[in-house]
């Protein structure tokens, strides 16, 4: 009977050291979940922060590549009139600058014919 109670005994102390183990073990794991929580809170709200920044960035590139698009569209605007205006008013070719200078040379003649 005495060895049966500290056979008993022995395995209460064994049960005692297996359940610290597992509690100890469970808290460890706990600690280690409530870390892991917080560390994954603090990557999103760093990704939050960073998604900020890169949507704030984009939208200052496309703000200033608006701006480029602006002035390339009055660069267009200015070249088309530009353009309007050297075909409006272009520069005589060889047969039509000899012409107006045998013009000229005429018009030379007929006001010295006409002072005369």
């Amino acid at each position: 009977m005495e060895n049966l109670l500290i056979a008993i005994v022995v395995l209460l102390a064994i049960l005692c050291c297996i359940a610290f183990g597992i509690l100890s073990s469970a808290s460890g794991t706990q600690r280690s979940i409530v870390e892991l929580r917080t560390q994954l809170w603090s990557i999103r709200e760093n990704q939050k922060e960073f998604t900020e920044i890169q949507f704030e960035a984009l939208v200052d590139f496309m703000e200033s590549y608006k701006c480029e698009l602006q002035e390339c569209n009055i660069s267009l605007s200015d070249i088309k009139a530009v353009m309007n205006v050297i075909y409006k008013y272009k520069l005589p070719d060889k047969e039509e600058r000899e012409f107006l200078d045998r013009l000229k040379v005429d018009n030379q003649l007929s006001n010295c014919r006409d002072k005369s």
